[in-house]
């Protein structure tokens, strides 16, 4: 029997084992019941409890919950505990009825279009299983709520921060913008290819699944389906050049291009981190030879990365001389994931070690939970943020070249 499994099975006999007169959920009367919330909810067994349950989850799983409230304890402590140790589950409870006010509905946390479920049981419930979050979502073209005229786009996962900002000016226009997160690469491959690389399509429900949104006029967005055929795309998004990504040459002909605001990339820690600053050796020996000479950045499975075909990565990979398919780390999937990933970790020595690499855009939204690492290029004295100081958002060593 393991520690943690030792110390909550004692917890459990001295503190959740109760005897007496009772009388159960079925009317049935027992002379023992076990408030199991008891050593659940105990901050001496709490953390026991959640690495007992992540054991047993699948590694395809991304939320975890089940009926309120039998299984809201053991749901949200095991998402906590799974946060500081690098996995990203989110919470969710289930209610036992319709809820007529407010958002409504019988779900309540944080579960998203695609995720799959770890169901715990709890109170009288059977458990929660592992379904698809996909079913019942509005289409993304909907004449009967406004959105006749759509615009399909397709690209990075940097892009939905600023596309919220331009929704408002594309709506009135008369069209609304259709985004479905993909990357750099394939935003331009949407464009200069052929065939079905020019279309989106609903993603097949798993724990990946990225489905469209579309965006309103006061910048929020909604998730939507495609239908069966699909669509095609009509603006690709890339954060770096089409001649960047393999196999695709300059635009010409009929394809246009349209320059965009510049996106400085960074690297980032978390927010109980004591690191300030990194030089392009160290981002080197971290992402190019895992890190083994450049503490505390040590163990890569907290490096937070990307993928070849994200912009973020190619511009990280060129600054810092490492080919963005050779990088050690963790592909987490998109910047939002990174940035949740890693405000997360709250345990000093891990939070030492973790290192990610994400949009400005992104930091900037969360400057509370993450820190920004000044960086010194190779040739330079000096390390720099893409901002004048820590405290603005100015990017002026971005625009005066000292933030490659």
């Amino acid at each position: 029997m393991s520690d943690a499994r030792a110390r909550v099975h004692e917890h459990l006999l001295d503190h959740s084992v109760r005897r007496g007169d009772f009388t159960l959920k079925s009317g049935r009367t027992s002379s023992w019941f076990i408030d199991s919330k008891r050593t659940i909810c105990s901050p001496e067994t709490m953390v026991d409890v959640a690495t007992l349950l992540l054991e047993r989850i699948p590694s395809e799983a991304t939320a975890i919950g089940g009926l309120t409230m039998g299984a809201d304890g053991a749901s949200f402590i095991t998402a906590g505990v799974a946060a500081t140790r690098g996995r990203l589950l989110r919470a969710f409870s289930v209610r036992k009825e319709v809820k007529d006010h407010g958002a409504g509905g019988r779900i309540a946390g944080a579960l998203e279009v695609g995720d799959r479920g770890a169901g715990v049981l709890g109170g009288g419930d059977r458990g929660a299983g592992g379904g698809d979050a996909g079913a019942g979502l509005p289409s993304c073209l909907d004449p009967s709520n406004g959105r006749s005229q759509v615009v399909y786009l397709t690209g990075s996962s940097n892009f939905p921060p600023l596309l919220a900002k331009l929704a408002p000016l594309i709506i009135s226009t008369g069209f609304t913008p259709i985004y479905q997160v993909t990357n750099s690469c394939t935003g331009v491959e949407a464009i200069f290819g052929s065939g079905s690389a020019l279309m989106i399509t609903d993603p097949a429900p798993g724990p990946s699944a990225k489905y469209a949104t579309y965006f309103a006029a006061d910048g929020s967005s909604t998730n939507c389906t495609l239908g069966p055929s699909g669509a095609q795309v009509d603006i690709g998004e890339s954060d770096i050049f089409s001649t960047t990504c393999d196999g695709f040459g300059p635009p010409g002909g009929n394809v246009g291009e349209f320059l965009g605001p510049i996106q400085a990339m960074v690297f980032v820690v978390p927010g109980k981190s004591q690191e300030t600053a990194i030089t392009a050796q160290a981002a080197r020996e971290v992402f190019g030879m895992g890190g083994g000479s450049a503490p505390p950045w040590t163990n890569p499975s907290l490096y937070l990365v990307r993928n070849a075909n994200t912009g973020t990565q190619q511009q990280i990979g060129h600054a810092i001389g490492v080919p963005a398919n050779q990088f050690w780390g963790v592909d987490r999937g998109s910047a939002a994931n990174v940035d949740a990933l890693m405000k997360v970790i709250s345990d000093p020595t891990l939070a030492e070690q973790a290192i990610g690499i994400i949009s400005a855009d992104y930091y900037d939204d969360d400057r509370a939970n993450l820190i920004a690492l000044a960086y010194e290029a190779d040739g330079q004295d000096c390390a720099y943020l893409p901002d004048s100081t820590s405290y603005k958002k100015d990017k002026q060593n971005v625009r005066d070249g000292h933030y490659p």
